[in-house]
């Protein structure tokens, strides 16, 4: 049986303090999964980065 759900890939990209942590948890509040492992809340950002760590990791090991 083949599945006619067609997925996507979605970036958000910007400098911080641009506003990408916000548009990123309005994504997921419209139902966007943003993924389950994420950088928590900070001094800086209370609410959370809704930045994927996998993602991150992955940045860092390249550069």
């Amino acid at each position: 049986m083949q599945s006619n759900i067609k997925q996507s890939i979605f970036v958000v990209t910007g400098m911080h303090r641009s506003g990408t942590s916000f548009s990123a948890s309005l994504l997921q509040s419209a139902g966007l999964d943003v993924g389950q492992r994420l950088i928590g809340p900070r001094k800086d950002n209370v609410k959370g980065f809704f930045e994927s760590l996998d993602f991150v990791e992955f940045h860092e090991m390249v550069l």
